[in-house]
């Protein structure tokens, strides 16, 4: 399978604490009796935040099969965080379900992780490949803001089969919005094939490393 076809390793660390870790204000210099707030960034295991906090709205990106939250080697990928972080969002990447795709525990993981950090508000979801199986089940049985699959599997090919296992089936339609970019030379997922769904078309294959259009997505979960 290909370096892109992603999902996480194991369970997101549920207990990861965040006593101290909000965003500290800090006195403008300008003017000390405004206080000001800087998001935070920071790491625990199985869980990675950027530019979290300071009322920042939350978007949850799920890593595909073979990666995982601490993950920091796909240069396109950090930018499209960066991009995200640039148009005024904060990102929270989360280990949900060792790889356990779209199965009950992985949705429970990933809800796990938006009550934590959205304060159970309908999320904004991105996930990539392998992982849009835990978006789209997870948007069965909870409410969704958005979603934003990355060359997403959003259903079981005879390729994907071998791999995947026994999985639960997934939905064939979708009642939020949810923006899938499908990759033009993708032969392993074959054509997105979900109701609802607008599917955007960028070139090339079933990897991470292309060209992910930031402030289009931005746009979409905005």
């Amino acid at each position: 399978m290909v370096a892109g076809l992603l999902l996480a390793l194991p369970a997101v660390n549920l207990g990861f604490s965040l006593a101290g870790s909000s965003a500290d204000a800090f006195q403008d210099p300008q003017n000390s009796a405004i206080p000001a707030c800087a998001p935070e960034s920071r790491e625990a295991p199985g869980l990675r935040l950027i530019a979290w906090g300071c009322e920042r709205p939350v978007i949850f990106y799920i890593p595909g099969l073979g990666a995982q939250a601490s993950d920091k080697n796909y240069p396109t990928l950090e930018r499209m965080f960066s991009g995200l972080v640039d148009s005024g969002f904060a990102v929270v990447v989360g280990d949900v379900g060792f790889n356990n795709w779209g199965n009950p525990a992985s949705v429970e993981a990933l809800h796990q992780l938006v009550l934590q950090f959205n304060a159970g508000r309908p999320p904004r979801l991105a996930g990539m490949s392998m992982s849009n199986a835990v978006i789209m089940n997870y948007g069965k049985k909870y409410p969704v803001y958005a979603a934003v699959g990355l060359v997403p599997v959003t259903r079981w090919t005879s390729e994907l089969i071998p791999v995947s296992g026994r999985q639960p089936p997934l939905p064939t339609s979708v009642s939020y919005p949810y923006h899938i970019w499908q990759g033009t030379e993708d032969n392993i997922v074959g054509t997105p094939r979900i109701k609802g769904a607008v599917v955007h078309p960028i070139f090339g294959g079933h990897v991470i490393e292309l060209d992910w259009p930031a402030a289009d997505i931005a746009d979409v979960l905005r």
